[in-house]
């Protein structure tokens, strides 16, 4: 038998998972047989009791699945949050490609 590599089991990830995709494409994806999702989807098996490596494949393939949330704010919205900045046009152009290069490290960092 393979030994078990680290990983996290998130319950609430791995129930919401549950809801949102079928079970032959979570079995698929996990390797996890599909009687065994099935009856985590209808409650027959709690997700408590489940196999500590099934829950961290849960989890890891609830992961991939969920999209980063990445929120691009436009020139407009940037001027009306920065109300900080000069009024003089040179200056505030020069803060707004400051800020821009500041959230574009931040979204390249995540």
């Amino acid at each position: 038998m393979k030994p078990l590599e680290k990983g996290i089991a998130d319950i609430e990830k791995i129930r919401k998972l549950l809801t949102t995709k079928s079970c032959r494409q979570i079995a698929k994806a996990t390797n996890i047989p599909v009687v065994t999702i099935e009856k985590l989807k209808n409650g027959e098996r709690a997700i408590e009791k489940l196999n500590l490596a099934y829950a961290i494949r849960l989890t890891e393939y609830a992961n991939q699945q969920s999209a980063p949330i990445i929120e691009i704010w436009g020139e407009d919205r940037i001027k009306n949050n920065t109300h900080h900045l000069s009024t003089n046009k040179k200056d505030t152009d020069k803060q707004l490609s400051m800020s821009f290069c500041f959230f574009s490290n931040i979204i390249t960092c995540l």
